[in-house]
């Protein structure tokens, strides 16, 4: 009998919208606390919050600010049984705190009205607000049902100095809540703090030294020229000294010490931020930094010695900040009037600097000039390599152009060849694994694949099984595109497709050569395919890569590029799948319990305590909680019966079946290992369940 599915009623069509938008809320807020970036605004853009924040959701909201450590337990208890709204609504709440002005809110609400638009994205289509300004404003909410003072450390300090009294601030909060007006402006329009008092106390809630530049009167041009002057003028900065090897830059305003932080990573020194007064850091900036000549031959800042053009300069100052963030890859963006700089740290991106457009396409040119690339061409894809000498290190950059609609896009990826010598311990991989990958590579002949997506360092894995081989009793070659690494005693083949010389070609001429071992960059077409396992059944060891998402999976990959079951079962020998998982941050990690949905997933049974490890993020991993990555890895060495379920060209059940027989540990399993051991936090599961 066929179960009839129930009318829907008004009632639970109520009951599924409200389910389904506490989801989004909190879908919404963990985006915003991961990734504050102008890559964020495009991925909030998929999401309509457009309502108030009632006690629906105030649980979703209590569970990150206590996770987070924004609140007490305490309070955490008392927000989850308090009968008022988070607040009125999102855009009314933001106008009260400050984060936007009543002009702004009236302007995109005309906007939403003409558009239907939910407020959220009119505000960051307009540019109106950030994600950073939205997490700000979601730690004022939370803490406003309780009636507390905000800024305690403020507070403190004008009873201490004895500007005001506890009854005072007391009174004056209650007045700034009625009034709807944010608790420091209320105390400065009321005339109970100058400017320079709400300053100081500003520095010392975030630990930062305070300089009122009475005795800055000149400031030196190399000084000056150390950060880019439009950056100066945009935060209202300013570096005035040198002094202990930092370098001094004075902020009129403490939310923007955190951002301008970043571009110290571009400098030669350390940078202390310092908080300053306004109206003397304007004075200093009007009079030092306003000459349109300066601005126009430094717009955006130089670094090196006088005689290099400031595009040369500019992209000194580029890679140089990626060498100090640690980062991998360097993206040069243009829209219509600018274009920004963004940093790919341990696979996040962050923006870190905005260029003119002018400064940008000198930039581009400068950088397609010294890669060999056409400087006059720019509606076609372009590869290239960049080498420089940066800080008495010899530096390699792959360089790829793409034309846009506003100009062209520029990636440049950091060759880091030290990799090329690390071992698999270094690599990540278990005892186990290790076992497994000697076995395999010391196979007389074979075909070793390893899979992941892009980026997963698959590569290096493969220059890492290069140098456990003998170059000295084995002829080894490689052919690759390009070649990322030179390893000695390695003949090394760079593919060259304009000139004739593709994978196919290559690689049959080198079968010629008498290898041993062959390393192929990569299978991407029948004609590698057919030609690496033609390789591998004749008596060579052949490693090379290939796109899956697991490791049962790269072998139909393989199959479906047209090699037989029956080749592909002979020439095998083994598969690796590997991914990156996020390090934990040493400096910002904390222990807790594990709830009862972690042990689940961690498949932990009893009632012994567990003990996890998360981050809340500090500057020294821009505020992600992770610093560093390391490989997670799925191996299945092939036997004889799996050799079996090949020939017979299997489903995906089937080869998975055969290769948990053939002894391959998945590499969920992999994971939780490291989950339990504190070395990755629970949420590199969600990507593997």
């Amino acid at each position: 009998m066929t179960k009839k599915k129930a009318e829907p009623t008004e009632e639970n069509a109520s009951t599924e919208e409200t389910a389904s938008t506490e989801v989004r809320d909190k879908d919404f807020v963990e985006l915003l606390t991961e990734k504050l970036s102008w890559q964020t605004i495009r991925d909030v853009m998929t999401y309509d919050v457009n309502r108030p924040l009632r006690k629906k959701t105030t649980g979703d909201l209590a569970d990150l600010a206590l996770q987070r450590n924004w609140i007490t337990r305490e309070q955490y208890d008392q927000l989850r049984s308090s009968e008022e709204d988070v607040t009125e609504s999102l855009g009314q709440s933001m106008m009260e705190r400050g984060l936007i002005t009543p002009e702004q809110l009236t302007k995109a609400k005309a906007v939403m009205e003409r558009t239907g638009q939910p407020l959220w994205r009119t505000l960051l289509q307009l540019k109106m607000t950030l994600p950073a300004d939205v997490v700000q404003f979601l730690k004022s909410d939370i803490e406003l049902p309780f009636g507390k003072r905000p800024r305690p450390v403020l507070c403190r300090y004008l009873v201490d100095e004895g500007l005001c009294s506890e009854e005072q601030l007391d009174e004056a909060w209650h007045e700034a809540k009625a009034q709807k007006i944010e608790f420091g402006r209320y105390l400065k329009e009321n005339g109970m703090v100058t400017d320079e008092v709400l300053e100081r106390g500003s520095a010392m809630e975030l630990g930062l030294p305070f300089d009122d530049l009475a005795d800055v009167d000149e400031i030196s041009t190399h000084l000056l020229r150390m950060i880019p002057s439009g950056v100066l003028l945009r935060f209202t900065a300013l570096p005035y000294k040198i002094e202990g090897g930092q370098l001094f830059v004075a902020f009129s305003d403490a939310r923007h010490v955190e951002e301008m932080t970043k571009l110290g990573l571009m400098l030669k020194m350390p940078m202390q931020p310092v908080l300053a007064p306004r109206a003397r850091l304007q004075e200093l900036l009007d009079r030092l930094v306003s000459d349109d000549t300066f601005k126009n031959a430094f717009i955006q800042g130089t670094l090196a010695e006088e005689d290099e053009s400031p595009a040369a300069n500019m992209l000194t100052v580029i890679l140089r900040g990626l060498l100090n963030a640690g980062g991998s890859d360097i993206h040069i963006e243009p829209s219509l009037d600018s274009a920004r700089v963004r940093y790919r740290v341990d696979g996040i991106l962050h923006d870190f600097l905005t260029l003119d457009s002018d400064m940008a396409r000198r930039v581009s040119a400068r950088i397609k000039g010294l890669a060999g690339m056409e400087i006059e061409q720019r509606f076609v894809p372009q590869d290239g390599h960049l080498n420089l000498r940066i800080d008495d290190a010899d530096r390699n950059f792959r360089v790829a152009t793409i034309p846009s609609i506003h100009g062209e896009t520029i990636a440049l990826r950091l060759v880091q060849s030290e990799m090329a010598f690390s071992n698999f311990e270094q690599l990540g991989m278990t005892e186990n694994q290790r076992h497994i990958m000697t076995e395999m590579l010391n196979s007389p002949n074979g075909l070793v694949l390893t899979a992941g997506p892009v980026g997963c360092g698959k590569t290096t894995t493969l220059y890492s099984c290069l140098n456990c081989l003998d170059c000295f009793n084995q002829n080894i070659m490689t052919i690759e595109d390009p070649v990322e690494f030179e390893l000695t005693g390695v003949t090394q083949v760079q593919v060259q497709n304009k000139r004739g010389l593709t994978f196919g070609k290559g690689v049959r001429a080198l079968l010629r050569q008498d290898a041993d071992t062959l390393m192929i960059g990569e299978i991407r077409d029948e004609e590698t395919a057919q030609i690496a396992i033609r390789a591998a059944l004749s008596g060579t060891l052949v490693l090379s890569t290939i796109h899956a998402n697991s490791a049962t999976a790269a072998v139909a990959s393989l199959m479906q590029l047209g090699v037989t079951g029956f080749s592909a079962g002979n020439a095998l020998t083994g598969v690796v799948f590997q991914r990156l998982v996020h390090r934990i941050c040493e400096n910002c990690r904390e222990p807790y319990e594990a709830d009862a949905m972690e042990r689940k997933e961690l498949e932990i049974e009893g009632d012994a305590p567990l003990t996890l490890y998360r981050s809340h993020g500090c500057a020294s991993c821009f505020r992600t909680g992770y610093h560093g990555r390391i490989g997670v890895y799925e191996m299945v060495k092939v036997d004889e019966a799996m050799r079996q379920v090949i020939f017979s060209r299997p489903t995906h059940s089937q080869l998975q079946a055969a290769a948990t027989k053939a002894g391959m540990v998945p590499i969920k399993s992999h994971v939780r290992d490291l989950i339990i051991s504190g070395d990755i936090s629970f949420k590199e599961m969600l990507h593997f369940i």
